[in-house]
């Protein structure tokens, strides 16, 4: 009976110990959960500037229809953004940017040459040295060739048409894109589309829209 005794003395002893270890390691582990929590939640403010490349396609969108091919040109500028909270920002470019038409039924094409402010909503989704960008927000674009007229030819929808451009652009866009951080600073891709909510020309319903694709490159400095 006394080795009984002892025994279930014994056992208790080291349920007791085995319940107490278990709390206490559960503790441990939510102690160590909280504290990385702690960790991850600590943000730093970040700001890139750089420069991007690319190519653009642009349509214009007369009324009637006039059916088109799209005009084809370059497109470069410079980037600065900044980051106040995790994972969305503010980014502002200086680009330089041509719509304009090419018609498919008549031999004529034009480009019309402009320097571009957009501002964007600057969404980063992703790990540490990878992320999906999204970029969403207005722009304003200045015509940088003075044109005082310009003819569209005749056309199986339209006649004849003298007009001018405007020297005032703007418009919505909305960019997908990828960015990978390196060593040697901040890769970027991505394809955007800008839709005009004005129209290119002024004699003529004339909004323009355009695709483009670019490549980037930024240095990332964070606040201390």
């Amino acid at each position: 009976m006394v080795q009984v005794s002892c025994l279930q003395l014994i056992c208790k002893k080291f349920w007791l110990f085995l319940i107490f270890s278990i709390i206490f390691l559960k503790i441990e582990a939510v102690a160590q959960t909280q504290d990385t929590v702690v960790v991850q939640k600590v943000f730093v403010p970040t700001t890139s500037i750089g420069f991007k490349a690319g190519y653009n396609l642009a349509q214009t969108g007369f009324k009637p229809t006039i059916k088109q091919e799209f005009t084809r040109s370059i497109t470069a500028g410079f980037i600065l953004n900044h980051f106040a909270q995790p994972y969305a920002g503010i980014q502002v470019e200086l680009n330089y940017i041509q719509a304009g038409w090419t018609f498919s039924d008549v031999d004529h094409s034009q480009d019309i040459s402009y320097l571009e402010v957009p501002v964007f909503t600057h969404i980063q989704i992703g790990k540490k040295n990878g992320a999906f960008l999204l970029n969403l927000g207005p722009y304003i674009a200045f015509l940088l060739t003075k044109r005082d007229s310009l003819s569209i030819p005749e056309t199986p929808n339209t006649d004849l048409i003298t007009t001018a451009p405007n020297r005032l652009h703007y418009g919505l866009a909305f960019g997908l894109g990828y960015l990978q951080k390196t060593a040697i600073g901040n890769f970027q891709l991505e394809a955007r589309y800008n839709f005009g909510l004005g129209n290119l020309l002024s004699a003529t319903t004339s909004p323009s829209q355009a695709i483009t694709a670019t490549v980037g490159y930024l240095l990332e400095r964070r606040k201390k």
